[in-house]
Formats: structure tokens, sequence, C-alpha cells
């Protein structure tokens, strides 16, 4: 897992080509509409979501298994969660459809603003979009990149 500013992305491009090109794809991208764009076919696509965040209690922990998610806040606030699977129990068991199994558990919430991104690998649990206090607005980009 990886919590840090956009500006700080060029730290972790060594990492692998394709984070590095999610990374950089990310500022490319702000301003648009919600919706899925492809950048290189089904290994690296981003989704652009706005959305208002929502209490904890309204939410699931989730993980992947193809897929590495880049949590990018345009604007808004919320916290992103992040456990440890130990602390999980399976809720909904995986969809291979959409590279997702959810959970219920406990961990730690982090705080999201303009400009934070947040990197969870396959296997890692993240709870995305919980409200900070109350709901609010979020305009978020998610680049999935493929696991290698």
């Amino acid at each position: 897992m990886i919590y840090d500013n956009i500006e700080n992305a060029s730290r972790y491009a060594g990492f692998s080509n394709l984070l590095a090109k999610g990374l950089d794809a990310i500022p490319e991208h702000l301003g648009r509409a919600p919706g899925c764009y492809e950048i290189d076919g089904d290994n690296l696509f981003l989704l652009v979501q706005h959305y208002d965040s929502v209490p904890s209690e309204d939410k699931k922990w989730e993980t992947h298994r193809r897929y590495i998610d880049i949590q990018y806040i345009e604007s808004g606030s919320e916290f992103i969660g992040f456990g440890e699977m130990s602390a999980m129990t399976v809720d909904t068991p995986y969809c291979s459809e959409g590279d997702g199994e959810l959970y219920t558990g406990d961990g730690i919430m982090l705080p999201m603003q303009s400009g934070s991104i947040a990197v969870f690998y396959p296997g890692e649990p993240h709870m995305p979009g919980v409200a900070v206090n109350t709901p609010e607005p979020v305009k978020k980009i998610i680049a999935k990149v493929k696991a290698d």
C-alpha cells in the first residue's frame, strides 16, 4: 500500500512501467466526466467517479486479484480504509467480472483530500468513499493497473 500526494508520484515510477503510466495518466484526465477511459486496453484504464461519501457502516472492505488500484482525489475529501486480511471475514465471494471480493472487518482510516493518492495491491483490503464527518461530494480518479 502506498499513501502519498500526487506531487510525489515520481517516487513510485520505478515499481513498474504500468504503475508509472497510471500515475502519469491521472493529471491528464482531471475534469473529465464520470466514465471509463482506456489507456492501454485491459492493462490500464481509468475510472472517473463523482459520488457522495457515506458513513463507514454503509461500506464494505474490498480486495482485488488482477488489478492494482491507484485512487486519486480530485476534489472533496473522504477517509479510505486500509486493513489486514487477518482482520477480514468474507462477506461476498470473489467475482472475476468485477475483480472484487467484499469483506467485513477492521482497519485504519486514512484521510484523503484533493491531491491524495492511495495505491492498493492485489489482496490488500481497502474501503474507499467513507465520509469524514458528514457525506460530501467527491471527485475521484481510479487507475486500474493490471498486476504483473
